[in-house]
């Protein structure tokens, strides 16, 4: 009730109190519901961004956890121009670097073998071997020794065979018959 008093004359009014806050209630209302929405559309952003940012790396980790467990083809796509797509660019090429020096020391590997073999056959001088087997079995023969005579041209087919000539490959018939010449002697 409100009552207003002048001279002689009062004035009472009774109105609604529901009525008179509707309005604040209304716009107290509207700002609770735009900051409920404004806190919504920022989490939803926070979220958002956090995630754009957040999944290349994750990527480049899952990549290097791949790459670390000796899967050196574990390369990240790379689609945009940030310093995680450095990273991931330069992680690329720390993998191809790593493959193309395990190709290289492959190779080394491989030619160093092959140099070793080739010392072995050059530090066996064959011509004065075979001829010393030669001699070896002559004087088997003439003693009567059958024995270290087929043993002697067994051993010296072995060595003629284990030189191959200098050739990488051999054939199948080539190695049969070095195993013979080996399980032979091996029986003598």
């Amino acid at each position: 009730v409100c009552t207003a008093t002048h001279a002689d004359w009062r004035l009472s009014v009774w109105l609604d109190r529901d009525a008179v806050y509707a309005p604040v209630n209304a716009i107290l209302n509207l700002i609770i519901y735009c900051v409920l929405g404004a806190f919504l559309i920022g989490a939803c952003l926070t979220i958002f961004v956090s995630g754009r940012l957040t999944r290349p790396l994750r990527e480049l980790r899952h990549a290097m956890e791949r790459a670390g467990s000796g899967d050196l083809n574990a390369n990240v796509d790379v689609h945009r121009e940030d310093e995680v797509a450095h990273l991931a660019r330069a992680y690329n090429r720390m993998l191809d670097d790593t493959k193309e020096h395990i190709r290289q020391s492959k190779e080394h590997q491989k030619r160093q073998k092959a140099l070793e073999l080739k010392t072995l056959q050059y530090q066996v001088n064959p011509h004065f071997l075979y001829n010393t087997l030669d001699s070896i079995y002559m004087i088997a023969r003439q003693c009567g020794n059958s024995d270290i005579a087929k043993m002697v041209v067994l051993l010296s087919t072995l060595f003629r065979l284990s030189l191959a000539q200098g050739q990488e490959f051999v054939t199948l018939e080539h190695e049969i018959n070095y195993i013979s010449c080996y399980l032979q002697i091996q029986l003598i």
